[in-house]
């Protein structure tokens, strides 16, 4: 029995581990069976999670989204992952959304979007 008794407690532990490896769970909307979701994108079938990954790469080049930028990191900003941010962009036109947009200058622009009102943010 002692022979075994450390293989017994390293596997048990492996299978702790592995337990804990797993996402936390949505808790108000499926993103992510949202993001396994197939799609065609210039002729690519694709899941919604590659096309919002890669969408928001190409605007930000980060894969997430910071929607509160003026926390600093220990102040715990919510950060929300790019399958959020295309649910909310493409099932959420009339209310608050977050935009990411690349200003005239350069700058990027981040931010609540509210209700155009003459064309304008």
């Amino acid at each position: 029995m002692k022979k075994w008794l450390p293989y017994i407690v390293t596997g048990v532990m492996a299978a702790w581990f592995l337990s804990m490896l797993s996402p936390p769970a949505d808790k108000d909307f499926a993103f992510g069976e949202f993001g396994k979701l197939p799609l065609v994108f210039n002729g690519r079938v694709k899941p919604m999670d590659s096309l919002a990954r890669s969408s928001l790469l190409q605007i930000r080049e980060k894969q997430t989204l910071n929607t509160e930028p003026w926390k600093a990191w220990n102040e715990k900003p919510k950060i929300i992952s790019a399958t959020e941010w295309m649910a909310n962009v493409m099932m959420n036109p009339a209310g608050n959304r977050f935009i990411v947009c690349l200003a005239e200058d350069g700058r990027q622009c981040f931010g609540p979007f509210v209700k155009l009102e003459g064309g304008e943010i």
